[in-house]
This record gives structure tokens, C-alpha cells and sequence, in this order.
């Protein structure tokens, strides 16, 4: 009896020690294999045929001015995709803020705080900002209206409390990850404690990918995800979801609000294998009557039945909406305008021939007259009407002309006007 029981421990220990045995080969096998992958992943990089060339190059190529993006892409792929996976990094964050609140102690807490190594006084790309309507009522009214938001392409929603004062500082806002791109931040105006933000950047390629639309209910203290995201993907190249808002506006009609969101589509252009197209079928004009709570699509498609890409919305003194396209990765040109006088249905009014991303602006005294600001073959083109395109607009050969000497008079986005184009108006 005792043989046999020596006997049966014996092999059952043998049989362990084989399978720990193999059990290492075979992981260590994997890990070999997803080195080799990886490898071949920085190997054939599409950068290496990217980093020697000049500015003019880059520009002609859709890509930002510098490589700094394209170091980082290869800094963190993901060896099993060959392509950086900022997708996951929202519901890492949702996770590692559910563990946060179980422990105590650990970096970040109160009670033991990060405290911020610089560098400092460094600005990044800025396109979203608000004056806080709720910084009202001060002591001096000259402090009036000297809170500020803006919102980083480069990460995070940040508040100035003072931004007429050289010492206050910019702090980052909780609630909004500081890797996700900002772009727009508005306010209800039937309720000024009502705050919404979007998020991702469609015009570098689809480089500053975001989570669609956050919503705060109380003056932008605590934020919640409220549209958009990754929801899947269709095969090998398209990716599904909300990812890029070029722009949201608060239409009020009376005693409610109308928001309108221009949800983009991009190509991820860095990505060697698979290429991948971000929210391609999800892109269009959105509308929300229910303060964000559901969205609904308009059916505005180009020729060939896929959606348009809406690129800058806004509201005329008549409260019309108004809203532009631009370039679409399914090979539609951008420059069309569209008018709506009820916001259920949209005209187009006319089309900028050659034009890609296009931007209008209304007046603050006729809604017939607007100005449009144009991407037409890398310099800004700038037209104007005064009958709401009833006519062809006409085109403004007196362009601004920048202190900066290196920058021509004929084109002030000095060839990046598909990257440096904004236009605001007084009157």
C-alpha cells in the first residue's frame, strides 16, 4: 500500500514538474513571438518615411508640423496590434478610479498628493474656451467674467480663476482625463451651470482621438461621459464609434434647449497594420432635445450615399444654424453650407468649389451676412455674403497681415490653413 502510494505521488509529481516544464516553453514561445512582432512592427514603421521630410512635405501629407506624435506612436504601440490603442485608456481610468476609492494612501490621494515637477508656462494647441457665465456679481465688477476654461488638443479641460492676472494659474479640471482632447466647451443658456465639452481632433489625421461629448451639471465641477466612444469594429479597418467632435452649439428656444454636434470621421493615418477609419458610419450632424440624453442623426450624405462630414457649426441672430463640411475620409471634398430655420431639416445653400475644412462665422447684426474662412490646396481662402448665398459669395483678396515677417500677406496660415483655421467676428 505504501508502494503504491509512493508510487502514485511520484508520478503525480513528474507529471506537475512536465507540465510547469512545457507550460514555461510554451509562454516563453509567446513572449519570443510578440517580440518578434512587435519588432517587425517599428521595423516597418510608416515614420521612416515620414521623419526627414521638411515642413512643406509634412503640410502637403495632412501631418502636424513636428514629429513629436509620430515618437510617441512608436514609444507606446501595442505589439499585438501594431498601432497605439488609446481606446483602452478610458476604461483603464474607470477601473483605476473604482480601485482609488477602495484604497488609501497610494500616489494621488489626499493624503498623498502629486505635486506637479513642471515644465510650466508651457501653452499647447488651444481650441475650445469659455468665460465661466456663472463668474458674476463680485465685489469689483471689473472681476466679473475673469474665470476661464479652455480646453488642450493636447490633454485636458483646464480654469483659469483669474485670467486677467499674470500669477493665476492654469489647473487641470478632474473628472475630464488630462490625455483626451478637448476642442469645444460651451454652456446652456437656459441653465449656466450646464456645461458641455468635446473632444477628439479630426484635422491631424485622427491623431487626437477623443470619447465624443462630456456633460457637468453643476458649473463644471464633476463630469460624466454622456456620447461616444468605442462601440466595435467592422472588419480588419474600421473602427466604430463617436471619437471626434469638430464642434457642439446650445441653440435656446424659449425655455428649452436645442444642442447640435458635428461628430467627425477620420482616417488614423500612423497605422501600418491594420489601417484604421474612425467612426466613418457614425459621422454627421447630431441633434439632442433631451439635454444630451439621446442624439439623433440627420440623413445628410453626399453623391455617393455616405454622410457628410460637418465641420464648424453656428447660429445666426435669427437663430437659423448654420453648418460647414469638410473632407471626408470617404473622398468627398468639404466646402458645403447648410441653413436651417426650424432645425429639422437643413438646405444646402452653396458649395465652396475646392475646399476641404471650412469655417463660417455669422454677424452680429444681419443674419444675411457671413464670413467664411476656407482649406483650399493648403493656403486660407475668405469669402462674404450679405444676402445668405443667395448669391455666389464673394471672395476677400485682402487677407490680414501678420507682424510675424515670415508669414506672406496672401496666406496667414503661412500653408497649414487645414491645421491654423479659426474666424471669429465683432459686428
Amino acid at each position: 500500500m505504501k508502494k503504491r502510494t509512493l508510487l502514485f505521488l511520484s508520478l503525480f509529481l513528474l507529471t506537475f514538474i512536465s507540465f510547469l516544464f512545457f507550460q514555461n516553453i510554451e509562454n516563453k514561445r509567446s513572449v519570443e513571438k510578440l517580440k518578434e512582432q512587435h519588432q517587425s512592427f517599428l521595423d516597418n514603421s510608416p515614420f521612416k518615411e515620414t521623419v526627414n521630410l521638411s515642413k512643406k512635405e509634412r503640410k502637403a501629407m495632412g501631418l502636424p508640423p513636428n514629429g513629436y506624435n509620430e515618437q510617441v506612436w512608436e514609444l507606446t504601440l501595442d505589439p499585438n496590434t501594431g498601432r497605439p490603442m488609446p481606446e483602452r485608456v478610458f476604461e483603464l481610468q474607470q477601473e483605476l478610479n473604482i480601485e482609488r476609492q477602495n484604497s488609501r494612501g497610494v500616489g494621488g490621494d489626499a493624503s498623498n498628493p502629486w505635486v506637479d515637477r513642471g515644465p510650466n508656462n508651457i501653452g499647447g494647441r488651444t481650441r475650445g474656451i469659455m468665460f465661466d457665465p456663472n463668474d458674476t456679481g463680485n465685489v469689483n465688477p471689473a472681476d466679473d467674467y475673469t474665470r476661464v476654461f479652455a480646453g488642450g488638443v493636447s490633454g485636458g479641460l483646464w480654469v483659469n480663476n483669474d485670467i486677467t492676472d499674470a500669477n493665476s494659474s492654469w489647473t487641470l479640471v478632474p473628472g475630464i482625463g488630462a490625455n483626451i482632447a478637448v476642442t469645444v466647451i460651451i454652456s446652456d443658456p437656459n441653465n449656466s451651470n450646464t456645461f458641455y465639452i468635446g473632444s477628439g481632433e479630426s484635422y491631424t489625421s485622427g491623431q487626437a482621438v477623443g470619447r465624443g461629448i462630456w456633460k457637468s451639471i453643476d458649473a463644471g465641477v464633476t463630469w460624466s461621459n454622456i456620447f461616444g466612444g468605442y462601440t466595435g469594429f467592422t472588419g480588419t479597418q474600421l473602427i466604430d464609434g463617436v471619437f471626434y467632435i469638430n464642434d457642439i452649439v446650445a441653440r435656446d428656444v424659449g425655455s428649452t434647449t436645442e444642442l447640435y454636434a458635428a461628430v467627425a470621421g477620420s482616417f488614423f493615418r500612423f497605422s501600418s497594420s491594420p489601417s484604421n477609419f474612425h467612426g466613418l458610419s457614425e459621422q454627421g450632424l447630431y441633434k439632442s432635445v433631451d439635454n444630451g440624453a439621446t442624439w439623433t442623426k440627420f440623413t445628410i450624405n453626399e453623391s455617393g450615399g455616405s454622410p457628410s462630414n460637418p465641420n464648424d457649426i453656428e447660429l445666426d441672430i435669427s437663430n437659423n444654424i448654420w453648418f460647414t463640411t469638410t473632407r471626408s475620409s470617404w473622398g468627398f471634398a468639404g466646402g458645403k453650407i447648410y441653413r436651417s430655420t426650424d432645425g429639422l431639416s437643413f438646405t444646402l445653400m452653396t458649395t465652396i468649389a475646392g475646399a476641404d475644412r471650412t469655417e463660417i462665422e455669422t454677424s452680429n447684426i444681419s443674419a444675411n451676412t457671413l464670413w467664411v474662412l476656407t482649406n483650399t490646396g493648403g493656403p486660407a481662402d475668405i469669402y462674404t455674403t450679405t444676402d445668405a448665398f443667395a448669391t455666389a459669395p464673394t471672395q476677400i483678396m485682402t487677407e490680414p497681415a501678420d507682424a510675424d515677417t515670415g508669414i506672406p500677406n496672401s496666406d496667414f496660415t503661412r500653408g497649414q490653413a487645414f491645421y491654423d483655421l479659426e474666424i471669429e467676428a465683432d459686428a
